[in-house]
């Protein structure tokens, strides 16, 4: 069960639903609680495809890397048959889920997720350092399927949310892939913590990524789609972990050599900062409603 957990990518994949949830609960008044337990669990199948087959084109890279070296494909735990197997029968699973007790709509973009995330984004990464930005579109969309699964299009606050998700996880990708410089090196991805070696590209991105995406958080209230606990919320998550950010910019900015170990200190706690920020803020969201 748990290499199962792992190979699902349960705290990434857990993440996504919260998003997806979020974004059902602010589109329907009343909530319909089956249809939004069914969203959950086709949404959980969708992401947990997505992060079978990831693992699955990525297991010798895996294997060369310490963060992912125990993982169960490249530990050889589980067989890549059996990987095939689980993959395609969550997708096949969540398909059916979503079509069935939400909407046709809501399916395509399940599976427009695990299509961008497994064709587009997972070979891109060993070829340039903008697969972070692509890969932030499958992760960003979540919010879409929930949307779609309660009312069956898609409105403004849809887009919204999906442009939130997209901006946070700029900077808290890149905070991984700055933690991690070496491995991802090892393993040939090209991402752009392992292009900028000295940092300021990455710290710039992640700076500007987190000042955009305060603005944009707050577009919620003025808009008409949250009220003044999420605003007051949002600003204060959002000043902490502009906060970080830009403590992580300026850890890189000295491009100093005595600096390499606080940068990499700093960009922890922008990685931190980013685990609390989104699931507090879509808390508030939910709360605003009651």
């Amino acid at each position: 069960m748990s290499d199962f957990l792992v190979l699902t990518k349960f705290e990434l994949t857990g993440m996504s639903v919260l998003t997806c949830l979020c974004a059902f609960y602010l589109s329907e008044s009343p909530v319909d609680v089956a249809k939004l337990l069914w969203t959950a669990v086709g949404t959980w199948f969708m992401g947990s495809s997505a992060a079978v087959f990831n693992q699955l084109r990525e297991r010798e890279y895996d294997a060369v890397m310490k963060r992912t070296e125990h993982r169960p494909l490249p530990s050889g735990r589980i067989s890549p048959f059996v990987a095939v197997s689980v993959g395609i029968t969550l997708a096949l699973a969540g398909s059916i889920v979503l079509v069935r007790f939400t909407s046709p709509l809501a399916m395509v973009l399940g599976l427009a997720t695990v299509g961008i995330y497994i064709i587009v984004y997972t070979p891109l990464k060993r070829k340039t350092p903008l697969a972070t930005a692509v890969g932030a579109v499958p992760g960003a969309m979540p919010p879409l399927i929930g949307w779609a699964a309660a009312r069956g299009h898609l409105e403004a606050g849809a887009w919204l949310l999906f442009a939130l998700i997209y901006l946070w996880q700029l900077p808290h990708f890149l905070a991984i892939a700055w933690m991690y410089q070496r491995d991802y090196m090892k393993a040939g991805f090209k991402v752009l913590s392992v292009s900028d070696e000295r940092g300021l590209q990455t710290g710039i991105v992640v700076l500007l990524a987190t000042v955009v995406l305060v603005p944009e958080s707050l577009a919620l209230y003025f808009l008409g789609f949250a009220g003044t606990v999420y605003l007051a919320g949002a600003v204060l998550l959002g000043g902490l972990f502009l906060t970080e950010a830009w403590r992580f910019y300026m850890a890189v900015a000295r491009g100093q050599d005595a600096w390499a170990g606080k940068a990499n200190a700093v960009s922890r706690r922008l990685f931190f900062s980013s685990l609390i920020y989104l699931p507090i803020l879509m808390a508030l969201l939910a709360i605003d409603k009651i």
